[in-house]
């Protein structure tokens, strides 16, 4: 089990962040996320250690867990103000006509 925490102080005052975190592998990512955010986030088990982009900017932490995620097969789910969980994203659903 992944679990990345930090001081929650700031994580309360605007919810948009500069976030600086160079391509690495997503382990690194969202423990980098984690801590220029001071919030915690976790996951079952260990993450692989797939390559992500450099992510810049100010945005809010959903927003940048979005970013970091995108194309691996996992989502992150907010479980509290402050904490995220990353799950395997659900399978979008097809309806036949």
């Amino acid at each position: 089990m992944l679990i990345v925490s930090a001081s929650t102080a700031e994580a309360r005052d605007d919810p948009r962040i500069k976030i600086d975190i160079e391509a690495t592998s997503l382990p690194e990512a969202i423990a980098e996320l984690a801590r220029e955010a001071f919030v915690s986030v976790g996951a079952e088990g260990s993450l692989p250690r797939m390559r992500t982009k450099s992510l810049q900017g100010r945005m809010t932490v959903d927003a940048a867990l979005t970013r970091i995620l995108q194309g691996t097969g996992y989502a992150a789910r907010r479980v509290s103000a402050t904490a995220w969980r990353i799950e395997r994203a659900p399978h979008p659903t097809v309806t036949p006509p």
